[in-house]
C-alpha cells in the first residue's frame, strides 16, 4: 500500500477587481465593472524561465539514473512557462504571478520493479516579490521520499504552495510594458529541502530564473463626488460631478495616429468621455463616430508628452487634459453634460478608447451609468422663526431651489410630515414661501418639495426634513387665599377660603378646570373658572393641620392651551375649637336657640372679651357689606371678585369686594340705581328689613308661592316695593313679624336688622 503525506495547502488567489478586469479585456465586453481602487493592476502578459538545476536534470538522464524527465500541462522546454496571471505595478515594485496548476515537470529515476524509486513532480510555479531585490518562488510538489538506488519507499511528500526557494532580483529591462529580470539567482529553502527529497541542504544554488511581466491591463472606476463611494446604480443626473480612476492605461502606448495635434512620434494618449453610445461603438472593430455621442471628454496624456505638443495647440489639449501617471493611473472629475444629440439604440457611460485616431482595443472600456439627462436641483427650507414657536402663530417657510445651470420652474409643497400645510406655490426666481399659523402643537417635521415645471430639464428634489416645535399656548395658575371678616358694626368673626385665578398668555379668556391638590392628594373635584379665569376650590374639606395646596389647571382646549400648575401655598386649618358661648345671650332671650346655632354652626364667633368670655350684641345692626359677607358664608361661596366693580361707590381691593361683588353676580343684591352711572351698594349703611327680605328671597332656590292679595303684614300693603319678597318671608316662615295688641302682625320695613333677627332669618332659612 502507498502512503501519501499531505501537508497544507496554498493557492494564489487574484483579486476580484483583477479578475473582473482581466474578463472585461478577454472577453471584448462593452462595460467594465465600476469597482474601487485595485491594490495592483492585472497582469497583461507574463513568463517564466527555469532549469530547476541543471546538474540535477544531467543525473536524471545519466546512466546511473536511467531516468526521464515529462514536462506537464503548458510546459515547453527545459523549462519555460507563459501565460501567468496575477498582479503586478507598472514599475515592479509589487508583483505576484503564477503560472497554473498542473504546468511543470516530473522527474523518473532508478526503476526498481517498474516503480521509480526517484519520483518529482513540480507544477504551478509562483514568483512573489518580497523586497525591492528579492522575490520567493513556490511550486506545488509531489515526491517520493528517496530511500537509495536499492528499494522505492510508499511515502509520498505532497504539498500546494511550497516556497521552495529564494530568488535574488537583478535591476529589470524595459521593453514597452514589459519588465524582465534576467538570469535571477535562486537559493534552496529549508522547506524546498523537503520537497527536493533531501537531495541538495538549504542553501544550495539553483539555476537562476528569468521572469517577465506585462501589467497593461487598463480598468475602470467611476465614484460620486467624494471620490470613494462607487456610483453604482445610484441615479446622476445633468450638472452632476463624479470621479473617474483609471488603471493600467500604458502611459507609452498609442503612438501614431493622425499627427494633429499630437505628433505622430508620440504617444496619442487616450480619450475619458461621458456620452451617450451606441452598443457597437468601438473604434477597432470598425464602428463609426455616430455610434459615439460625447457630452463630456477628457483626454488622458503624461505631461510629458503635454509639454512636447507644439505651442500652437497647448491650450487645445490642456482644456482636455487629464494627467496619466507612468503607473497607468489617472483620475478625472467630470461635470456630466448632455450630448447634443443621441447615439442609435445608445447607453449614457463613461467611455475610454484610443486618442488621436490610433485603435486599442484593451483600452476601449466602458462603465454604464444611471443617467437622468435633466438638471439635478437642490431644494433647501428655510423656516422663520427658526426653531420654535407657538401654537396658533405665524410661521412662514421659505423654500429655495437651485440647479447648476439656469433657474429652475415649478412649484413646492410644504409638508409637516405626510400632512400638506399652506397652498402649493409657484417658484419665483428660485423661492417660494407659505406662511401658515395652523401647525398642530408638538413636534413638526417640515420639507419642502420641488415639482418641476419640465420634468426633462430640471429633476424634482425635496430638502432636508427640519425639526420643529410648536408650543401649546402657556397658561399659569395662581392660589390666594379668600379672606371675609365681617367685623363691621360690633363684629370680630373671620373666614378664609381658597380660590385659583387663571392666566393665558395670549390674552385669551380661560376656559376650563382647576383641581386643588394637598400635596399629591387631590382634594375634591375639578372646579370650573369663570370668564375671569377664577375658581373657588374646596378647601372647606381639608382636615385640620398645615397643608401645602397647589392648583393645576386643566385647560377645556388641551390641544392649543398648556396645563399649569401654582407655586405651593402654606394654608392652615384650625382644630375645631370648644364650643363658643355667648355670655350676653341668656337661654330665655328672644331668638336663643337661633344665635348658639350660628355659633355651631360657624358663621360667627361673635367677639372675644379680654376676659376670654364672647359676646354676640344681638341688638346691635347689620351692615349691608357684613350682611353680604354672612350671606356669602352661609353659600359656602369662593370667589373673586372682576377687574371693575359693578358699583360705583366699592372698588376692587375694597374689604368684603369679593363678597359684595358675589352678591351682584348671584343678582341678590342690584344696588341702588343712579341718574347717570353704575349703581350705589352703600356698604356702610344698616340693612334695612325689606332689603333683607329682598336678599333673602333672590338667594332661595327654591319655587315660590303666588304672592297674596291680601298682606299678612298690617304696616305692608300689596302695592309696597318689595311686598312679595316680605310676604314670601311670611308665607315662608322667616318672618312671623311683630306681634300686635290686636290684628296683624307688622313687619317694620324701613327698620334695621339686628343681629338677632339676622340670626334668626338664617336659621329659619337654614332649616
Amino acid at each position: 500500500m502507498v502512503e501519501t503525506q499531505k501537508k497544507p495547502r496554498g493557492r494564489v488567489t487574484s483579486l476580484l477587481a483583477t479578475v473582473t478586469a482581466a474578463l472585461v479585456v478577454a472577453s471584448g465586453l462593452g462595460f467594465a465593472p465600476a469597482v474601487a481602487n485595485a491594490a495592483d493592476p492585472a497582469v497583461q502578459t507574463a513568463s517564466l524561465s527555469w532549469g530547476v538545476k541543471s546538474s540535477f536534470a544531467s543525473y536524471i538522464k545519466s546512466p546511473i539514473a536511467h531516468g526521464t524527465i515529462t514536462n506537464l500541462g503548458a510546459t515547453t522546454g527545459q523549462f519555460d512557462w507563459a501565460n501567468g496571471t496575477g498582479t503586478a505595478t507598472g514599475d515592479g515594485s509589487s508583483f505576484d504571478v503564477s503560472f497554473g496548476a498542473g504546468n511543470g515537470m516530473h522527474f523518473l529515476g532508478h526503476e526498481i520493479d517498474g516503480v521509480s524509486a526517484l519520483d518529482m513532480q513540480f507544477t504551478n510555479p509562483r514568483v512573489k516579490l518580497t523586497s525591492a531585490t528579492t522575490a520567493d518562488l513556490y511550486l506545488d510538489v509531489k515526491s517520493r521520499k528517496f530511500e537509495g538506488m536499492s528499494s522505492a519507499s510508499d511515502e509520498f511528500f505532497e504539498q500546494d504552495g511550497v516556497r521552495f526557494a529564494t530568488v535574488t532580483l537583478p535591476a529589470p529591462t524595459v521593453n514597452g510594458s514589459a519588465l524582465t529580470w534576467t538570469n535571477a539567482a535562486t537559493e534552496l529553502t529549508t522547506e524546498g529541502f523537503d520537497a527536493f527529497g533531501g537531495f541538495y541542504p538549504a542553501g544550495t544554488a539553483l539555476d537562476p530564473l528569468t521572469l517577465t511581466v506585462g501589467n497593461w491591463a487598463p480598468a475602470l472606476g467611476v465614484f460620486l463626488a467624494d471620490g470613494t463611494t462607487p456610483v453604482g446604480n445610484s441615479v446622476v443626473h445633468a450638472g452632476d460631478k463624479l470621479i473617474v480612476k483609471g488603471t493600467g492605461f500604458d502611459p507609452t502606448a498609442n503612438v501614431g495616429g493622425r499627427g494633429v495635434p499630437i505628433p505622430d512620434t508620440l504617444p496619442q494618449g487616450s480619450y475619458v468621455v461621458f456620452g451617450n453610445f451606441g452598443s457597437s461603438w468601438k473604434p477597432s472593430s470598425g464602428a463609426a463616430s455616430a455610434t459615439r455621442k460625447v457630452g463630456a471628454q477628457g483626454w488622458a496624456l503624461t505631461s510629458a508628452t503635454v509639454d512636447a505638443v507644439p505651442a500652437q495647440y497647448q491650450a487645445t489639449i490642456r482644456n482636455q487634459w487629464v494627467e496619466l501617471a507612468g503607473d497607468g493611473n489617472f483620475a478625472w472629475e467630470v461635470t456630466l453634460k448632455n450630448p447634443a444629440e443621441l447615439a442609435a439604440g445608445g447607453a449614457y457611460g463613461i467611455y475610454t478608447y484610443g486618442a488621436g485616431g490610433v485603435n486599442n482595443a484593451s483600452q476601449e472600456l466602458g462603465v454604464a451609468l444611471n443617467y437622468d439627462p435633466s438638471q439635478r436641483t437642490t431644494t433647501t427650507l428655510a423656516v422663520a422663526p427658526a426653531n420654535s414657536a407657538t401654537i396658533g402663530t405665524s410661521t412662514k417657510l421659505t423654500a429655495t431651489v437651485a440647479a447648476g445651470e439656469g433657474t429652475p420652474a415649478g412649484t413646492v409643497a410644504f409638508f409637516n410630515g405626510t400632512t400638506q400645510v399652506g397652498q402649493t406655490q409657484p417658484l419665483n426666481a428660485g423661492s417660494a414661501s407659505v406662511t401658515v399659523s395652523n401647525l398642530p402643537a408638538g413636534s413638526a417635521k417640515l420639507q419642502a418639495k420641488f415639482t418641476p415645471a419640465d420634468a426633462t430639464a430640471f429633476a424634482a428634489s425635496e430638502s432636508a426634513v427640519s425639526p420643529f416645535q410648536v408650543n401649546k399656548i402657556a397658561s399659569s395658575v395662581a392660589l390666594e387665599v379668600m379672606v371675609a371678616l365681617p367685623s363691621g358694626n360690633g363684629s370680630g368673626e373671620g373666614f378664609q377660603s381658597v380660590g385659583a385665578t387663571v392666566k393665558i398668555a395670549s390674552g385669551a379668556k380661560p376656559a376650563g378646570t382647576v383641581t386643588l391638590f394637598s400635596g399629591k392628594q387631590q382634594i375634591g373635584t375639578p372646579q370650573k373658572v369663570n370668564e375671569d379665569g377664577f375658581a373657588s376650590l374646596p378647601s372647606d374639606l381639608l382636615k385640620p393641620g398645615t397643608h401645602s395646596l397647589t392648583a393645576k389647571f386643566t385647560p377645556s382646549d388641551s390641544s392649543k392651551i398648556a396645563e399649569s400648575t401654582s407655586k405651593a401655598l402654606s394654608f392652615v386649618v384650625d382644630s375645631p375649637t370648644a364650643k363658643i358661648v355667648f355670655s350676653d345671650v341668656k337661654k330665655s332671650d328672644k331668638f336663643y336657640k337661633e344665635i348658639s346655632w350660628m355659633a355651631s354652626s360657624g358663621l360667627s364667633t361673635g367677639t372675644k372679651q379680654a376676659n376670654g368670655t364672647y359676646l354676640y350684641k344681638p341688638a346691635d345692626a347689620v351692615s349691608r357689606e357684613a350682611m353680604a359677607a354672612f350671606l356669602y358664608r352661609e353659600a359656602k361661596a369662593n370667589y373673586k371678585g372682576p377687574k371693575v366693580s359693578p358699583f360705583a361707590d366699592v372698588k376692587p381691593g375694597d374689604k368684603f369686594y369679593n363678597e359684595i361683588a358675589w352678591m351682584y353676580k348671584e343678582g341678590i343684591s342690584t344696588g341702588t340705581r343712579q341718574a347717570t352711572g353704575k349703581p350705589l351698594f352703600k356698604a356702610k349703611d344698616g340693612i334695612s328689613r325689606e332689603a333683607m327680605a329682598a336678599f333673602m328671597y333672590r338667594i332661595d332656590t327654591k319655587a315660590k308661592p303666588k304672592t297674596p292679595t291680601v298682606s299678612p303684614f298690617s304696616d305692608v300693603k300689596p302695592s309696597d316695593k318689595f311686598y312679595k319678597e316680605i310676604a314670601w318671608m311670611y308665607s315662608s316662615g322667616l318672618s312671623t313679624g311683630t306681634k300686635q295688641a290686636s290684628g296683624k302682625p307688622r313687619y317694620e320695613a324701613k327698620a334695621n336688622v339686628s343681629r338677632s333677627a339676622m340670626a334668626a332669618f338664617l336659621y329659619r332659612k337654614a332649616h
